[in-house]
């Protein structure tokens, strides 16, 4: 009994010894294997990079050929417009590119951003509008994202009467999708000034509404809205890859106020969309 334990020791250890052998054999003949697969991985990232850098450098006419393909060029030109705070971009190639941009995009990503610059710069184009006067404060709220760090302070963000005396009926509103029977305003319109704020389109309805100077967020939740600019806004993050924002993505693009070649002015219903979403679309 006492041989018996001693040989099935002598066994057990014998067993952990060549394991420790055969690990260290294995580790020798993979060590250079592995060595490959971190110098191939550099490799694909410089070649990766050097793409990119190439793809930055095409012309934008080229780009916009195919936006896809050259999506960093097109966000780089755009955004390279909204920086110097220029409109020197043809507004139509924008449009174009930045639709085919939505359609390509296969989830977040650097053509998704492309197209996110592409609303942007259509936004911006559409603050030469003349807005209608605001005719005083409202107590309309909506949906903000706000810094955990600011909350202590007052919003910035202002929503104002607008336009002339309308009917209850057929005047502007801001309410959620739940209200069944929502209260118009009394006048024509109400401007949302988010001042830089980040502005929750999710869960939120909005008639004759002029959305300026905010963020937009929208993940693709239940929406609804009627006769809706947006003016000088801006598309980050918080405006997440989904079906229905790229739906919401291309009736924003299409809403550009070009200048009428008679009067030379621009209009404010060449800017509004309409838009209803009851739940997330995937892609």
């Amino acid at each position: 009994m006492l041989y018996f334990h001693y040989s099935e020791g002598q066994s057990k250890a014998l067993d952990d010894h060549l394991k420790v052998l055969i690990g260290e054999e294995l580790e020798r003949k993979l060590e250079p294997l592995i060595k490959s697969l971190h110098d191939l991985e550099n490799r694909v990232s410089k070649i990766e990079g050097q793409l990119s850098r190439m793809s930055s450098n095409v012309p934008f006419n080229q780009a916009l050929q195919e936006p896809v393909q050259y999506a960093s060029a097109i966000k780089d030109k755009v955004t390279d417009a909204l920086k110097a705070g220029k409109t020197s971009l043809n507004p139509k190639n924008v449009q174009r590119a930045g639709g085919t941009l939505l359609d390509g995009a296969p989830g977040e990503g650097e053509i998704w951003s492309a197209a996110q610059a592409c609303l942007d710069y259509v936004s911006f184009w559409n603050s030469q509008l003349a807005l209608p006067p605001a005719r005083g404060k409202s107590k309309y709220q909506v949906n903000v994202k706000r810094d955990p760090s600011d909350l202590l302070r007052p919003s910035t963000y202002k929503v104002l009467y607008a336009g002339n005396p309308t009917p209850i009926n057929k005047s502007a509103l801001l309410a959620s999708v739940d209200n069944p029977h929502p209260r118009g305003s009394g006048f024509s319109n109400l401007i949302v000034d988010g001042n830089k704020n980040t502005i929750i389109l999710d869960s939120m309805q909005m008639r004759h509404v002029i959305l300026r100077n905010a963020d937009l967020q929208y993940n693709g939740g239940s929406v609804r809205l009627e006769d809706v600019s947006f003016v000088n806004c801006t598309f980050n993050s918080g405006f997440t890859y989904g079906g229905n924002s790229v739906e919401l993505g291309h009736k924003i693009l299409k809403a550009v106020a070009l200048r009428d070649r008679r009067t030379r002015k621009t209009k404010l219903s060449d800017a509004s969309i309409s838009y209803s979403a009851h739940k997330i679309k995937e892609k």
